[in-house]
């Protein structure tokens, strides 16, 4: 897609490209590890490992397509999740990669690649294959196994993303229904927030923001408690509606942009991540990386880099990873890792 680099910098708030932002350089010998889902060519897929310098410690093949990465805090296990509408969950090492268990999920169930660690439960985004109402599945880990033990189900369609971060279970509810990865409902969606109750599930508060186009799918929490929500507008010829909004004390706040960004970036937003006092999302279609104060919402940076998506961070340096290769860090250059990230990247 051809980008009209001039109108970004322009509409940029006193910005440049690939600027380095404050951070803190890993050292050579940190074992941390930037983790993420991948593809090796047209049909095979693998989870893969580098270090902040970009050398591959190790990569473990998937059944097919995965999306998200969720790494457990404290036990060195990761999870892979299968891209929507996807039926598999991979249990790994996360020092080694070495496999620890594949599960296949009921067909009846469509996950949607995100899930969330809460203590040995491992929460996983889901829907009914058939009308894409809400049915989280719930997997209690024993001895380095999954067992599914739960299900809970809501009356809402297309959940996507779900993290438990600064003790809050936040769900995004995209409100889409599909038949395979195609939407029926484009002018009837119902999209918003829950948060929900980490040892009962229970729905805690409910936030719909005033949109009605835009798929509300990913999303975080920062350190201070603040819910960050990213979005994707449906609508097929509309102007797209905000894509990022803040939730703080009760009230949604969306991002202070510059005039017509959010249909720059095709109406798309594809991962967000919290970094500090940073917020970074990014739009792969639009191979644009923004970054906001996390006070005022208001861009600070923008970054052009083909197909970039992936997010994570380590302390207060950032990365972020693309569909060709590169990895943008912060405080130094990119360099090539020769792997084909998909759009989540995660650190363990």
């Amino acid at each position: 897609m051809a980008i009209n680099r001039r109108q970004f910098i322009q509409a940029s708030v006193g910005t440049t490209l690939c600027t380095a932002l404050p951070g803190l350089q890993a050292a050579e010998t940190d074992p941390t590890l930037l983790i993420g889902a991948s593809r090796l060519d047209t049909d095979h897929y693998a989870v893969s490992a580098i270090s902040t310098d970009g050398r591959l410690h190790w990569q473990l093949p998937l059944p097919d397509r995965g999306h998200d990465v969720v790494v457990h805090p404290d036990n060195g296990l990761g999870v892979a999740i299968a891209r929507r509408p996807g039926h598999y969950l991979v249990l790994f090492d996360v020092s080694t990669g070495q496999l620890l268990q594949q599960l296949a999920v009921d067909p009846a169930i469509h996950l949607n690649g995100h899930a969330a660690w809460i203590g040995n439960r491992l929460v996983v985004s889901a829907s009914d294959a058939h009308n894409s109402q809400t049915r989280l599945q719930i997997y209690t880990l024993n001895e380095r196994q999954l067992a599914r033990t739960g299900e809970r189900p809501f009356d809402y369609l297309g959940p996507h993303e779900i993290v438990f971060k600064q003790g809050q279970l936040v769900l995004a509810i995209g409100g889409l229904k599909t038949e395979g990865r195609t939407v029926l409902n484009r002018d009837t969606i119902q999209s918003g927030v829950l948060v929900l109750n980490p040892n009962t599930l229970a729905i805690e508060a409910a936030y719909w923001p005033d949109t009605h186009f835009v798929s509300w799918r990913h999303l975080t929490v920062d350190n201070t408690g603040q819910i960050l929500v990213a979005g994707q507008n449906q609508a097929l010829d509309e102007p797209s509606e905000p894509l990022l909004l803040s939730i703080r004390n009760n009230t949604m706040t969306p991002f202070q942009v510059p005039n017509l960004l959010w249909d720059r970036l095709q109406g798309y937003i594809g991962s967000i991540h919290a970094c500090g006092a940073r917020i970074l999302a990014s739009s792969p279609r639009a191979h644009w990386l923004g970054v906001f104060d996390r006070s005022s919402l208001s861009m600070t940076t923008q970054v052009l880099q083909h197909d970039l998506c992936a997010l994570t961070s380590i302390e207060q340096q950032a990365f972020a990873a693309s569909g060709t290769g590169q990895l943008w860090r912060d405080t130094e250059p990119s360099i090539q890792t020769r792997i084909i990230w998909d759009n989540h990247l995660t650190v363990g």
